[in-house]
């Protein structure tokens, strides 16, 4: 995991340097080339999320004035879904790196996978909304809104209601346990 976290590091800070040459300022590419080596100095000796989310607002800020500056907005896109993936894997790499190699071998390709496919569709999003131009009204607008908001809250209470049932399974299991465990002190005359 410590390759992946170093190498999106890298190609998100190459990608954010070349947003800033093509916008034309210097200036904010070679921000984006120090932000870059701090974020690898970072993630070399120890990642704190603290930092790493500061970083990662840097990063973004700096994106986000490449295009005032005019770069391409695709470029500054690509720059922002590169610059979450690498934060991802670098909280993501902190957090498994208690565990054996064995258990998180299969994790971290699984995780890189999907958070490939994030990555696309993110900017899937990012790049099709650009290229559609559609004119409606204000109230068309805001039931359009309205109603995205609505399936959002009820795939979000699908999700939880799924989730549930293995919640109570668990507390179940673990009742179990505290009931076995106190009946075994009883039984050993400890209280």
């Amino acid at each position: 995991m410590k390759r992946t976290v170093f190498v999106s590091a890298m190609v998100t800070t190459v990608v954010l340097a070349l947003t800033g040459f093509r916008g034309g300022s210097i200036a904010l590419a070679c921000a984006a080339i120090v932000i870059g080596a701090v974020w690898l100095l970072t993630l070399w000796k120890s990642a704190k999320r603290t930092e790493l989310t500061i970083l990662l607002a840097m990063e973004a800020a700096i994106a986000v004035l490449n295009v005032l500056y005019g770069a391409p907005y695709y470029l500054a896109g690509v720059a922002i879904v590169l610059a979450i993936m690498s934060w991802d894997f670098a909280l993501t790499e902190t957090s498994i790196a208690s565990f054996p190699a064995k258990m998180t071998k299969g994790f971290i390709v699984h995780h890189v996978i999907r958070m490939g496919i994030i990555a696309v569709i993110g900017l899937l999003l990012l790049v099709i909304p650009l290229q559609i131009h559609i004119h409606i009204g204000f109230r068309t607008a805001l039931g359009l809104g309205l109603g995205a908001f609505m399936l959002f809250a009820i795939l979000l209470k699908l999700i939880s209601r799924h989730s549930t049932p293995r919640v109570r399974r668990y507390q179940a299991v673990v009742d179990r346990l505290a009931l076995l465990r106190d009946a075994v002190k009883k039984k050993d005359g400890r209280p």
